[in-house]
């Protein structure tokens, strides 16, 4: 995952391990993606690590194994406890395979450190 400006931005290629129906990309692994996304847009926009607490995917376009597809998220809006971002999982030729909207629980400062106390380098690569 990359931030470009306000933005999250991942590119994923599907292997057969990923697959639903032979040659389709699981739509498990389509919500997966675009939760991870959704979830980083707390930490551009606000310098904080959140958690789901709710996603809503909207499927419009097969994806087929091997082929690379683009997740982009983007803030919404936010109070004191949460953050929503919207995201979708592009094609290559610029078509929207899916849609979601996502909303995200802060994580209490001493609960992330909990959280990432092994993991060093996933707060210094995303934090400011």
């Amino acid at each position: 995952m990359e931030r470009e400006d306000n933005r999250v931005v991942a590119k994923f290629t599907a292997m057969e391990e990923y697959q639903g129906f032979p040659g389709y990309l699981h739509g498990g692994i389509i919500t997966s993606l675009l939760d991870e996304v959704m979830s980083r847009v707390s930490i551009i926009t606000h310098n904080r690590w959140s958690m789901t607490a709710g996603i809503d995917v909207h499927f419009r376009k097969p994806v087929f194994v091997g082929q690379e597809v683009t997740a982009v998220a983007e803030h919404v809006e936010t109070n004191r406890r949460m953050v929503t971002a919207k995201a979708e999982l592009v094609l290559p030729d610029g078509t929207v395979a899916a849609r979601a909207t996502g909303r995200f629980f802060y994580v209490p400062e001493e609960r992330l450190a909990e959280m990432t106390s092994g993991f060093p380098g996933l707060s210094r690569d995303w934090m400011r």
